[in-house]
C-alpha cells in the first residue's frame, strides 16, 4: 500500500474498527516505513491529547440562543409539513368499500325493521331483538368509521435533528 492510504487508514482507525486485512495491512507498513509510524503516533498523540482536554463552557447566553434557534427550525420544519400535508389531496374511497358500506346498509336496514316492528308489539327485548341492535350498532360504526379510516394517510415525521 502507499503512504497515502495507510495515512487514511490511520485516521480511519481513530474513528470506526478496522477490518483484519486492513489491521494487518497497516501493521506490515508500519514496520517497514518511520515516516507513516511517526505518523500514526503523532495522531495518537493529539487524540490522547484531545481527550484529556476540559470541554469548554458554555455561556448561558449561547445556550439559550441555541435553544431557540433549534426550538424555531424544529416549529418551522412541523409547519412546513403541515402545509405539505394540507396540500396533498387525499385519495378517493374505493368503490369496493362503497359497495361494503351498501351491503351493510342494506342489512342493517333488513334487521332494523323486523327488530323494531317485534320490540314496538312486544315492548320487550328478546334475545333476536338485542342480536339485532348490536349487529346494527356495529353496521352504524363501519358506516361512519371506514371513509375516515379509509382516506387517513400516514405520514412518518422525521425524528428531531432529522435533516428532510
Amino acid at each position: 500500500m502507499r503512504c497515502q492510504d495507510i495515512e487514511r487508514l490511520i485516521l480511519d482507525a481513530g474513528e470506526r474498527e478496522l477490518s483484519p486485512e486492513e489491521r494487518l495491512a497497516l501493521e506490515q507498513h508500519l514496520a517497514q516505513c518511520p515516516a507513516c509510524a511517526s505518523h500514526r503516533d503523532l495522531w495518537k498523540d493529539l487524540h490522547l491529547s484531545l481527550q484529556k482536554a476540559p470541554s469548554p463552557a458554555l455561556s448561558p447566553e449561547l445556550e439559550e440562543r441555541v435553544r431557540l434557534a433549534c426550538h424555531e427550525e424544529l416549529n418551522s420544519r412541523l409547519q412546513r409539513q403541515t402545509r405539505r400535508e394540507r396540500s396533498t389531496p387525499s385519495p378517493p374511497v374505493p368503490w369496493p368499500i362503497w359497495a361494503a358500506l351498501a351491503a351493510l346498509t342494506v342489512l342493517t336496514a333488513g334487521f332494523l325493521i323486523p327488530g323494531l316492528e317485534e320490540f314496538l308489539q312486544k315492548q320487550s327485548f328478546s334475545l333476536r331483538t338485542v342480536l339485532a341492535l348490536i349487529l346494527i350498532l356495529q353496521n352504524a360504526l363501519a358506516l361512519f368509521f371506514v371513509p375516515i379510516i379509509s382516506r387517513r394517510r400516514y405520514v412518518s415525521q422525521p425524528a428531531l435533528g432529522q435533516v428532510e
